[in-house]
């Protein structure tokens, strides 16, 4: 379970990288990050991208807010309250 629940931070999605991308209707992969403009990427994140990593980058900086980012805890519910 996330420690301090209501003191953890949501942090709003900046933008979407892709490893691929359609022509067409069929779908092409590619052996780069591309990031392109959409309700959640607008062109300033785009071009900052651009700038940090270069128009075609293979590797790119991810940082993860904790230190178990793949770590899922179940809890179950027992008349409103949880337990675990």
């Amino acid at each position: 379970m996330v420690k301090d629940l209501m003191t953890t931070h949501s942090y709003p999605l900046a933008g979407t990288l892709r490893v691929g991308e359609k022509k067409g209707n069929r779908p092409t992969s590619l052996n780069y990050f591309t990031v392109h403009e959409d309700s959640h990427t607008s062109n300033d994140v785009i071009e900052t991208f651009k700038r940090k990593f270069g128009e075609n980058p293979k590797e790119v900086i991810i940082k993860f807010l904790s230190d178990e980012p793949f770590k899922v805890d179940y809890l179950r519910y027992a008349k409103s309250r949880t337990s675990m």
